[in-house]
């Protein structure tokens, strides 16, 4: 009996308390929001949160979408790299250990690798070259006959 009791004064009072809570709400709500006129709508302001957002009537409807915040934006894209980042450290991290535990070449077969690879891409580039001077040649002969043929015409 002496918990039934209970119970019902304690519904009693948050039933009587509940009108003042509502209405403080009431109020912080009221004061939430600042909007300011734009002329072709209106900007709100969320003092709660700091977020800002253009109201626009249409057909009799006001919308209310969320301005870009650039800032958020920054710290996300930053926080994006920052991630990209610790990745790539990571990725590196791991191919230096994978070659100290391969150990290096022989300084021998290393050099001598490197110097065939050196040495046919030399000749390569040097047997582009000629092919390229060749065409050259030829098309500044055909220009010197061609202004030669247009000398003797006039």
């Amino acid at each position: 009996m002496l918990k039934t009791s209970f119970a019902v004064v304690a519904v009693t009072c948050l039933c009587l308390a509940s009108p003042g809570v509502f209405a403080q709400e009431d109020i912080m709500n009221r004061d939430r929001f600042v909007l300011s006129d734009t002329g072709d709508g209106w900007l709100r302001l969320d003092r709660s949160n700091g977020r800002v957002s253009l109201c626009e009537e249409t057909n009799g409807r006001v919308m209310c979408l969320p301005v870009p915040d650039a800032a958020t934006a920054y710290e996300l894209e930053i926080e994006r790299l920052l991630g990209e980042n610790a990745a790539l450290e990571a990725r590196v991290t791991e191919l230096e250990t994978k070659l100290a535990a391969n150990g290096p070449k022989s300084g021998k077969q290393q050099s001598n690798g490197s110097q065939k690879s050196l040495t046919e891409s030399e000749e390569e580039f040097d047997q582009m070259m000629n092919l390229t001077e060749k065409a050259m040649r030829r098309f500044f002969g055909m220009v010197r006959t061609l202004q030669d043929e247009f000398d003797d015409r006039t």
